[in-house]
C-alpha cells in the first residue's frame, strides 16, 4: 500500500461512520488473525464434511481465506488506503503469540435468513487483542459504525440458508502469531492484506 502523503492542515475530513452493508457504500476493511496452513485445512475439511451431513448448498470457503475477524468498518473504497494509513499508525498490538482452539460448530442467525456456518470458542487473550484494536479503532475517530461491536470468536466457514445446531467438534487449534489489516474489494472477490503485526513468542 503506498498512501498519499497529507500536508499539515490539509488531512481530509473524517471518514462518516458506514454503518450499512458491504457494497452499500463501502468496502469492508478489518482487523483480523489468521489460521496457519494445517488448521486451515482442518477448518476446510470440516466445512466439507458438515455440508455433507446436513445437506447444505452453500460453497466452503477457500481454506486461504479463513479468518477471526476483530473489528473493521466499511470504507469507501477511494479512502480505504487513507483510512488504513490512520489505522495502521494508531494500532498498539505489542502482544505474545496466542494459544487458540475452536471447538464448536453451529449456524448463527443473521436476521436476513443467510445463516454462517461457523466455528467458534473461549479464547480470553483473544478477547484482549480484539479490545487493542477497538482501541486502534477509537484513537482516529472510528468507534462508531464499527464492523461486530458484539466480539465473538469464530471463522466462517460458509453460509446457508438452513441453520446447523450448536455441535461439539474435535478442538482445532493453532498458535496466532500475527495480526493483519485486510482490505475486501466488495463484489469482485479480491482481498488485500495492507499490513502486518507479528505477535512476540
Amino acid at each position: 500500500m503506498q498512501p498519499q502523503p497529507f500536508l499539515p492542515g490539509f488531512e481530509p475530513p473524517p471518514l462518516p461512520p458506514m454503518n450499512g452493508r458491504a457494497g452499500h457504500g463501502g468496502d469492508p476493511l478489518f482487523f483480523a488473525v489468521q489460521p496457519d496452513s494445517t488448521a486451515a485445512q482442518r477448518l476446510f475439511a470440516l466445512a466439507v464434511s458438515l455440508r455433507q451431513d446436513h445437506q447444505l448448498k452453500g460453497a466452503p470457503s477457500p481454506a486461504e481465506r479463513l479468518h477471526i475477524s476483530l473489528r473493521g468498518l466499511y470504507v469507501p473504497r477511494h479512502r480505504v488506503d487513507a483510512a488504513a494509513k490512520r489505522l495502521i499508525d494508531a494500532a498498539r498490538l505489542d502482544m505474545p503469540a496466542i494459544d487458540i482452539a475452536l471447538d464448536r460448530a453451529m449456524s448463527f442467525n443473521s436476521g436476513s435468513g443467510d445463516r454462517p456456518l461457523v466455528v467458534t470458542g473461549i479464547g480470553e487473550e483473544l478477547l484482549y487483542l480484539q479490545a487493542r484494536t477497538d482501541w486502534a479503532m477509537s484513537d482516529v475517530g472510528f468507534a462508531n459504525g464499527t464492523i461486530g461491536r458484539a466480539f465473538k470468536p469464530h471463522i466462517t466457514l460458509l453460509h446457508d440458508r438452513h441453520a446447523v445446531p450448536e455441535t461439539v467438534i474435535e478442538p482445532i487449534a493453532w498458535t496466532i502469531r500475527e495480526v493483519v489489516l485486510q482490505h475486501s474489494l466488495w463484489g469482485l472477490g479480491q482481498h488485500r492484506i495492507l499490513a502486518r503485526w507479528r505477535l512476540r513468542g
